[in-house]
């Protein structure tokens, strides 16, 4: 059985994010993804109706199976579809706000004042997404829909408000260089 988890430690953390994305689509690893068949039909293409689909997966994932158990990492399978799927929200973000997809393992991100807000039984697989040097959490987003029946909002609600915030916060960065640009002009004319 090939284990897809454990070759990270010899990849950059983002070649194995996105080494992910390309598994389910070679039918002779399909085994290695809990529910493969279903997730096949989310059809993840970076648009937003594949986010409008991954509403769906999750609810029929809830309707036929319940909620994943938080030690869901034991199990590979399970394992691979949860970062997965954190793997192509990650892309989707990076693509809609221009940003280069640069993922961070929990080693890594020990050098940066995050603190996580989903503790995983298995840490060694919680992986930050640099955006233009703010570390978001995908993996957050996936697991609160994957261990909760009920949520106030759905995945794609959730995904477009976080890009929403972090677009504004790129407008005010803009702005604030902005003006420095023009403070240091004037003060050397």
């Amino acid at each position: 059985m090939m284990s897809f988890v454990h070759s990270a430690s010899t990849y950059s953390t983002t070649v194995f994010m996105q080494g992910l994305r390309k598994q389910l689509q070679q039918a002779e690893l399909q085994h290695n993804f809990y529910v493969s068949d279903a997730l096949q039909t989310v059809n993840f293409d970076n648009s937003p109706q594949s986010l409008l689909r991954l509403d769906q997966f999750f609810f029929a994932f809830k309707k036929h199976l319940g909620t994943l158990a938080p030690d869901f990492s034991k199990t590979l399978q399970k394992l691979n579809t949860v970062l997965f799927i954190t793997s192509h929200i990650g892309f989707f973000i990076c693509s809609e706000l221009s940003y280069p997809e640069h993922w961070l393992s929990l080693e890594e991100l020990n050098m940066f004042p995050v603190t996580p807000t989903t503790v995983l039984t298995d840490p060694q697989y919680y992986f930050g997404l640099d955006i233009g040097g703010q570390i978001v959490f995908p993996i957050d987003y996936v697991l609160k829909h994957f261990f909760t029946t009920e949520t106030t909002s759905s995945i794609s609600e959730d995904i477009h408000a976080l890009i929403h915030k972090l677009q504004n916060q790129q407008q005010i960065d803009l702005q604030q260089n902005t003006l420095s640009d023009y403070s240091y002009y004037f003060k050397y004319c």
